[in-house]
């Protein structure tokens, strides 16, 4: 066994550490100090806190999964859009129509994964869930309505993962009814 050094003020004096020593000291008993209704309010206390860990453990690993189907889905625009395009160009109706079936039945899935589509025509433009490409004026649709979606867009679980590229009505403000005429 090692050598310790232990220091007493100015002396230093040399202590050896046996193996029987150790021991010895391990066998000594402990003081019987706790009482049973301290151990048990003890134990009470780490089955809480182990039933709150396994809590926070489930929720960690839904919301992780949860990001990882988002990533997924994410990545996965782009073909959306592709079979979209391609059942829509296809000439012989056959062909256009197992296109659409395919594309029918991917959306289906996704939907009930939590995916949902943004944005339609005559919805009120969002800047939040829309991206304004261009404005037109439209006399059938009402200023800051969607005249035109360029691009789907999509959000997962309710929060936006692609916004939706829309064209925005601005129609220009109609005579006898504009503020600043009034006024005059």
């Amino acid at each position: 066994m090692p050598k310790k050094k232990m220091s007493k003020g100015k002396e230093e004096e040399e202590l050896e550490v046996t193996e029987q020593d150790v021991v010895e000291e391990k066998d000594e008993p402990e003081e019987e100090t706790k009482d049973p209704e301290e151990l048990l309010s003890r134990l009470k206390y780490l089955q809480a806190e182990f039933e709150n860990f396994k809590k926070r453990t489930a929720k960690e690993m839904e919301t992780l999964l949860e990001h990882s189907n988002q990533r997924m889905i994410s990545c996965m625009l782009p073909v959306i859009d592709d079979l979209e395009r391609a059942s829509t160009s296809i000439k012989n109706d056959e062909d256009a129509n197992g296109v659409k079936m395919i594309f029918d039945n991917l959306m289906e899935t996704l939907r009930n994964e939590g995916l949902e589509e943004i944005g339609s025509v005559g919805e009120e433009f969002d800047p939040f869930k829309h991206e304004a490409v261009a404005q037109v004026q439209d006399d059938d649709l009402e200023n800051n309505k969607i005249a035109e979606v360029v691009q789907k867009g999509f959000s997962f679980k309710s929060k936006v993962i692609r916004p939706s590229k829309v064209v925005v009505v601005k129609n220009e403000p109609k005579e006898g009814n504009d503020d600043e005429n009034n006024r005059n």
